[in-house]
C-alpha cells in the first residue's frame, strides 16, 4: 500500500510543479495560482495585445497543459481527500 501511495504522489508531482505549488497547498491556494497563471497566458489576452501568432500558439499549448494539470489535481483531491 505504501508503494502505491508513493507512486501516486510521484505521478502528481509534475502537475503541482506546473502550478508552482506544493502538494500540501490549501485548495484556495491551488485555485488562486491556477487562475493567476491562466490570466497571464490566456491566448485571447495575448492576441488582444497584438502579439505574434507564434506566441499565441505557444500560449494555447501552455494553457492546455495548465488546464490538464489543474484537472489532475482537482480529480485526485476529490477521490483521495
Amino acid at each position: 500500500a505504501y508503494r502505491m501511495e508513493s507512486q501516486r504522489d510521484a505521478s502528481l508531482d509534475r502537475p503541482y510543479r506546473i502550478l508552482g505549488i506544493s502538494q500540501e497547498a490549501h485548495p484556495i491556494v491551488v485555485k488562486h495560482h491556477y487562475r493567476r497563471l491562466v490570466k497571464s497566458i490566456h491566448p485571447d489576452r495575448l492576441r488582444s495585445m497584438g502579439l505574434d501568432a507564434g506566441i499565441v500558439a505557444q500560449a494555447e499549448v501552455a494553457l492546455a497543459r495548465l488546464n490538464h494539470a489543474y484537472d489532475l489535481i482537482i480529480r485526485n483531491r476529490r477521490t483521495n481527500p
